[in-house]
């Protein structure tokens, strides 16, 4: 259905499983759009509980509710998860991150407690949130191997003093079964695509994308552009940095940077803050890419040599280079930020009386500073045309132009009049389609002349036939 007649790969598109299948019910039900909107509520809603869940682990049961909530409401409330909600759909799908960190450090904790039975039940649910995370979103599903890394790290050297010595073997093994889990469970999928980027180098991107797309030092510390008071000055500050707004945008808040500050001169029960120290430091040092760039402009050292990030080594790991948006790291940033900040208001509210004032004005400060209004609209703009297209019934393809570059509206076409498209869209560009290959078709993909010379008045149309071309719609709004 979609690249007609050949059809095309769809190994490395985000496909979002969980998503499409979860929420099928509602879409035959209901409809499209409150498919949609079931889908963006679970997210913030799931989101909050994660980030709730996992702030109480880490705290201790005797810790504030409020403080852990702040910790969900940071997290699923972020600039960050606002800014994707402009169209990524397989980011917005987040909620499952914290439900995996959780059972992470449930799995070490246990191997560090009774072990036995325990540490598999632990296991076995953080295989499953991982599984759930990959079924969203393979960058996030990369993101949770980076932070087992640094917590199996963490618990390791907590494993060298003598009472804790025999704990780290158990764990390790755990998380080794984790993986050994997950991978046979998504085989039928990762298989394809190892020998699939064995054969081919599409889903490679340049070089140059990634440090485009990667984060800005300043961009930080910079407000989110949504805000209704200070919004435009915001945008209008954000203009030198180098991404997209919906890659630029990680702003951590500065409440939630003072909380966390708070956090860090606190004492944390089982002395946790150093871990999660060590994951915001992590991803943010990785989420700012191959080079540093402040407002905008690569930092050189003297001599004009641009100073380089260890992503430089990270990006050279099988699979990583397939990564392209760096910035995109940054949601585990906010979740790590968000148990800091939580133990940092946790340690202020030791009165009870001005613990829940001071843990209401923190709540209400972070959501205001997170606050996106008026947020943006994209109302559906499928013209009624289509649904015409829809009671044909003859076969054939639909040719949507213009098509020099993929476009997702012509996908949003497609669930009304449910033809086959020529010229469809996939996360990653493949030049293996006939809309690269083929005259005419390669006329309208880069609006220049073939290496083939053809008269398009003379063999155009029987080009179009020969690859079932029953329709071609001029959408002029969209040139």
């Amino acid at each position: 259905l979609l690249y007609h007649p050949t059809g095309v790969s769809l190994l490395f598109h985000t496909l979002n499983a969980f998503n499409g299948i979860t929420f099928l019910p509602v879409q035959l039900a209901f409809g499209l759009l409150p498919e949609y909107n079931a889908v963006v509520v679970f997210s913030f809603a799931a989101g909050g509980l994660g980030g709730y869940l996992l702030a109480r682990q880490v705290l201790g049961a005797n810790s504030s509710h409020l403080a852990a909530f702040l910790a969900g409401a940071v997290f699923t409330f972020s600039p960050y998860h606002f800014a994707h909600l402009l169209g990524h759909m397989q980011l917005i799908a987040l909620a499952w991150l914290p439900f995996y960190a959780l059972y992470v450090l449930r799995t070490l904790r246990a191997a560090e407690g009774v072990g036995g039975r325990r540490i598999a039940r632990e296991g076995g649910m953080a295989a499953l949130f991982l599984i759930l995370v990959a079924l969203c979103d393979w960058y996030y599903a990369f993101y949770c191997i980076l932070f087992t890394a640094v917590a199996a790290t963490w618990f390791s050297f907590r494993s060298l003093r003598p009472a804790r010595r025999d704990a780290l073997g158990p764990g390790l093994i755990a998380l080794v079964a984790v993986g050994i889990t997950v991978a046979l469970a998504l085989s039928p999928l990762l298989i394809p695509m190892v020998r699939e980027a064995r054969q081919a180098s599409y889903m490679v991107p340049d070089a140059a994308q990634s440090r485009q797309l990667s984060a800005d030092l300043l961009a930080f510390v910079t407000p989110q552009g949504f805000h209704p008071l200070w919004g435009e000055w915001a945008r209008t500050q954000s203009e030198r940095f180098t991404s997209t707004l919906s890659e630029y945008t990680v702003f951590a808040g500065f409440t939630v940077l003072g909380l966390a500050l708070v956090g860090l001169f606190s004492r944390w029960r089982h002395g946790m803050k150093g871990l999660w120290l060590a994951v915001a430091l992590a991803f943010f040092i990785l989420s700012l890419g191959p080079v540093l760039h402040v407002g905008g402009q690569a930092v050189q050292r003297p001599g004009g040599i641009e100073i380089a990030l260890p992503y430089t080594v990270v990006a050279r790991l099988p699979f990583i280079n397939i990564m392209r948006s760096i910035s995109r790291l940054d949601v585990i940033v906010m979740l790590a930020l968000g148990v800091l900040a939580a133990g940092g208001l946790n340690s202020l509210m030791r009165n009870r009386v001005r613990g829940i004032l001071i843990g209401a004005i923190s709540l209400v400060l972070v959501l205001f500073e997170f606050l996106p209004a008026p947020y943006p609209m994209s109302p559906p703009d499928t013209p009624s045309w289509y649904r015409t297209l829809a009671e044909d019934g003859r076969s054939g393809a639909v040719l949507n132009l213009p098509a020099n570059w993929d476009r997702p509206g012509y996908l949003l076409y497609q669930t009304e009049h449910g033809k086959a498209l020529t010229v469809a869209y996939i996360s990653r560009d493949d030049p293996r389609t006939l809309v690269h290959r083929a005259p005419v078709l390669q006329h309208f993909r880069h609006l220049g002349p073939d290496i083939i010379e053809l008269d398009l008045r003379e063999q155009g149309q029987q080009l179009l036939a020969d690859l079932d071309v029953q329709w071609v719609v001029l959408d002029r709004y969209k040139m």
